[in-house]
């Protein structure tokens, strides 16, 4: 299967092979969706060239969260001198702020396209970012099929019988600080109505998955879920994915994406494809 690698909502777009299966729609339409599936979590500024796509995700304007990708049919030292242009603008930096400026491609370090953007990358002084996540992505809503010594409760993040439930996996399963917690805090209050947090329960009362969803234009991104040590093993992860899906359909989400550096969860969507960073400064 080829598939491509830069996204944006331009017609053009760079193939690359990587595994996956035999796509429902259209490459150029999935790759429409996927780039759109940011929205949900920020805007999108107007940058130079016009040929960079870029949603910004308020206090969290990282290579995972706020992604700078290419419309074109390849990467030129132009993007990257825009994707430049962008950080040397900023004056203000937040904690989870890149402090480099970055340019994500979709695709396999083997493939030859994606090795041809890791030369102009570094003929430009540009480096790769070692560290590697996968996107997955969902075109049909999973069947809810959830044990019945489980149930779902959802709502809008700020809600107390949620915040808390949610607060405690966060902390057990990432081990957050303080400090992560008021960031996220912030980021929610800027697009806090387009959020859900869905948490599974179980009959003895303990929290035993719980997540969050963004949803925007019929597109949804799913972030920040696990499954606490407990109940791991049990399915409860696909579990959580089909009830955020399910709450968020209620708000027109008919397109799902998560992103994920855990390799158990990775390959469990529809599809799924590797994500790379360049980044300006980086080794």
């Amino acid at each position: 299967v080829r598939l491509f690698y830069h996204l944006g909502s331009s017609d053009t777009w760079i193939l690359s092979p990587i595994l996956g299966r035999v796509f429902d729609m259209n490459h150029a339409e999935l790759l429409r969706h996927i780039t759109q599936s940011y929205s949900a979590l920020g805007e999108r500024p107007i940058l130079t060239p016009k040929s960079l796509s870029y949603y910004h995700c308020p206090r969290w304007r990282n290579w995972t969260m706020s992604p700078v990708f290419v419309r074109a049919n390849g990467l030129s030292k132009t993007h990257l001198l825009g994707a430049e242009k962008l950080f040397a603008s900023l004056s203000r930096f937040h904690p989870y702020d890149s402090r480099f400026a970055y340019i994500n491609l979709l695709g396999k370090d083997s493939s030859p396209i994606v090795k041809a953007a890791f030369k102009t990358a570094k003929d430009a002084g540009w480096g790769v970012n070692p560290n590697r996540a996968s996107l997955n992505y969902w075109e049909e809503r999973l069947p809810l099929d959830l044990p019945k010594s489980f149930s779902i409760i959802s709502g809008r993040y700020f809600d107390r019988n949620l915040y808390k439930p949610f607060l405690r996996t966060m902390k057990q399963n990432f081990e957050v600080s303080a400090g992560f917690m008021k960031e996220l805090d912030a980021m929610m209050k800027r697009i806090e109505p387009r959020i859900r947090t869905v948490a599974l329960i179980h009959r003895s009362g303990k929290v035993a998955a719980a997540g969050l969803s963004a949803t925007r234009d019929g597109r949804c991104f799913l972030f920040c879920g696990s499954v606490s040590k407990p109940f791991r093993g049990k399915g409860l992860w696909r579990q959580l994915v089909a009830a955020r899906q399910m709450i968020s359909e209620t708000q027109g989400a008919a397109f799902w994406i998560t992103t994920t550096t855990n390799p158990r969860i990775v390959d469990k969507g529809d599809g799924s494809i590797p994500v790379i960073a360049i980044k300006k400064g980086s080794a």
